[in-house]
């Protein structure tokens, strides 16, 4: 975004916000399982009543996607104030309704969904734009014969210097290839994080698994497996039907 003075900021909401697991201290459970994970392609488009964009004067998205749209807000958009919502949806929704003097960032669907022509399409700085979408069931995943991704969350104690780094360890003992790290605020208590770790792994019977998630429960104050899932194919560049 250009610039904060210019910007109106929400809260929203990310996806491991979603799972974080239940409230209790002792031991956190969850009722669903990561089953299974979605890679689909992102195409951002400018939504708006208006006939050119120098009519437009608000320019309203969902928060994550300014970042994704720079080449286009800084050029043509770059008089635009730019508000966030909580949805790319409900920017489209919100542009429809206003008129003329607002666009949104928002999708083709969404266009067709809140009847509100394009006027850019396909603004994404990178056309390989692609999200994530995790899916989850209350069974478990079907054993596949691939690559397995296990999501494990987990909290420390927030004064112990090198409490992080002493968990993470684990994993590197046993030779566990740690994929990915994201923390988002506890719901138990201020100040402390949930962190959420992603490892390759063999499936949920790896014995290594096993052993280093048990050694993990005694260097953490709270760890839940959410989910062990095989890893999609799109993520090695191969196509998916």
């Amino acid at each position: 975004m250009s610039s904060e003075s210019n910007s109106k900021r929400v809260a929203y909401l990310g996806p491991e916000d979603l799972l974080i697991p239940g409230k209790q201290k002792q031991k956190p459970t969850n009722s669903f399982n990561v089953v299974a994970e979605q890679f689909v392609s992102i195409h951002h488009c400018v939504l708006s009543h208006a006939e050119d964009i120098s009519k437009v004067e608000k320019l309203l998205t969902h928060p994550q996607a300014w970042g994704q749209v720079t080449n286009w807000t800084l050029n043509e958009g770059k008089h635009l104030d730019k508000i966030d919502t909580s949805s790319t949806s409900k920017a489209a929704e919100i542009a429809s309704k206003e008129g003329e003097t607002h666009a949104a960032i928002a999708s083709e669907y969404a266009s067709k969904v809140h009847n509100i022509p394009i006027l850019y399409k396909n603004v994404e700085n990178n056309k390989e734009n692609t999200t994530r979408f995790l899916i989850l069931s209350k069974e478990k995943a079907e054993d596949l014969d691939r690559k397995y991704i296990s999501l494990v969350a987990f909290t420390v104690e927030h004064d112990d210097a090198g409490a992080l780094a002493s968990a993470l360890n684990v994993l590197s003992k046993h030779g566990i290839n740690l994929t990915s790290i994201t923390s988002r605020p506890s719901l138990n208590q201020l100040w402390q994080y949930v962190f959420f770790i992603e490892f390759w792994s063999d499936g949920r019977d790896d014995p290594n698994v096993k052993s280093a998630l048990e050694e993990l429960k005694e260097k953490t104050v709270t760890s839940v497996t959410i989910g062990t899932f095989p890893r999609n194919k799109r993520y090695y560049g191969e196509k998916t039907e």
